[in-house]
């Protein structure tokens, strides 16, 4: 994994020269996690924004990510698990936010392929046609942020902003209560939070917080 400032500039040069290759004969899928998490929402809708050739799609997108798409009305097209049309002029597929083929869900189309994500696990096998970006950061949004400030800072609008931060927070904060971390405070308990690898806060920040609701399956699905 890649994890220092002079091997992160030689992946984001390679990321675009990649893109501009593919991009310039034919769309390009930006691929979410099946989990339709934050985190992987986020990074394939700002990335995706990137280039009009570029769509946003995936399996399943999160109730809080359901959220920001439905507030800014950002592209993304929902994918079936079995059964998808991928165009016959597709160029190129980039898949964020998944450590191996099966964590996207789909039967993924044999055309060249970009890999960008975070996680240590790696079950991808990729061609010399295909690129692999992986860092060894706390969240995909990491890396789709990066790219954007040194590549296109044009795309970095309001919303795409929004799409980057959530994700980053989602996959970063973390709460506290008194010395322990803890996955949730009940309601009129004092906490704090803490967000890895940033400490430089100031007054007049804005956290944004989001409620994660968990959905057992039914026996209809």
């Amino acid at each position: 994994m890649t994890s220092n400032v002079a091997a992160f500039a030689g992946d984001l040069e390679a990321l675009d020269a990649w893109l501009n290759q593919h991009v310039a004969t034919g769309p390009v899928a930006v691929i979410a996690g099946k989990n339709g998490d934050m985190d992987t929402v986020g990074s394939a809708i700002a990335l995706a924004a990137h280039h009009p050739s570029m769509l946003a799609c995936g399996l399943h997108v999160g109730r809080a990510a359901q959220r920001y798409v439905a507030k800014h009305q950002a592209p993304f097209r929902r994918l079936k698990s079995e059964g998808t049309a991928w165009p016959k002029q597709l160029a190129a597929i980039v898949v964020v936010d998944a450590a191996a083929p099966e964590q996207t869900g789909l039967l993924l189309p044999d055309v060249p392929t970009c890999i960008i994500d975070h996680h240590a696990t790696d079950g991808w096998a990729l061609s010399n046609a295909d690129l692999r970006i992986k860092w060894d950061v706390r969240s995909t949004t990491e890396v789709i942020t990066r790219y954007l400030v040194t590549h296109s800072p044009s795309t970095l609008t309001v919303p795409v902003c929004e799409f980057l931060l959530a994700g980053l927070v989602t996959d970063t904060g973390r709460l506290r209560r008194f010395k322990d971390e803890v996955k949730e405070v009940n309601a009129g308990q004092e906490c704090g939070m803490a967000f890895e690898s940033y400490s430089d806060l100031k007054q007049g920040d804005v956290i944004e917080c989001y409620e994660v609701e968990e959905i057992a399956r039914s026996l209809d699905g």
